[in-house]
């Protein structure tokens, strides 16, 4: 799901359907907890998730804000926000964490998440089997003329191309 909204508009939203992690990569926001009061600041290089419980809000501060959202359980694909702004559920909601979260890189630097990969590539980990949320996300460089053999036995992976070009 990508996001181009226009300025200063806040939106209103909670979802009860799941869990929910957005990646910041363009813009300016504020995020705020409508239950605690807590602000983050959104900007690009910045993840924030919240769960079916999280009622919050985004400020937008600049003409565009663009998102890269991922869900679980996975929306069927036509969905819009009801009245209450969720999303209707679509399966089984996973554990996940107590409250909503937002990661920056730093923090994924401190918590040794970066992983650089053979030389071919640097993989920054925002979310890992242990955010208990069904997925993982990683912001990956490939390096310039790199070259690496991948086979992922063990899980499904899907990456969207954000720069550059490359051949599969």
């Amino acid at each position: 799901l990508f996001g181009d909204v226009a300025p200063i508009r806040a939106l209103e939203d909670f979802l009860v359907r799941g869990w929910e992690a957005n990646y910041v990569r363009a813009g300016r926001a504020t995020l705020e907890d409508r239950t605690t009061g807590q602000r983050w600041t959104l900007e690009p290089g910045v993840l924030y998730c919240v769960g079916p419980t999280d009622k919050h809000r985004v400020i937008r501060e600049d003409t565009r804000l663009r998102i890269i959202s991922v869900f679980n359980p996975p929306l069927v694909g036509n969905e819009t926000h009801d009245a209450d702004g969720a999303y209707p559920p679509t399966g089984p909601i996973p554990p996940g964490r107590e409250r909503m979260f937002v990661r920056t890189l730093e923090d994924v630097r401190q918590a040794g998440r970066v992983v650089e990969t053979r030389g071919f590539a640097t993989s920054q980990r925002y979310l890992t089997v242990a955010d208990g949320l069904g997925f993982s996300f990683h912001s990956v460089r490939i390096t310039k003329g790199g070259e690496g053999d991948c086979w992922y036995k063990h899980h499904w992976e899907g990456n969207l191309i954000l720069d550059g070009t490359l051949e599969v």
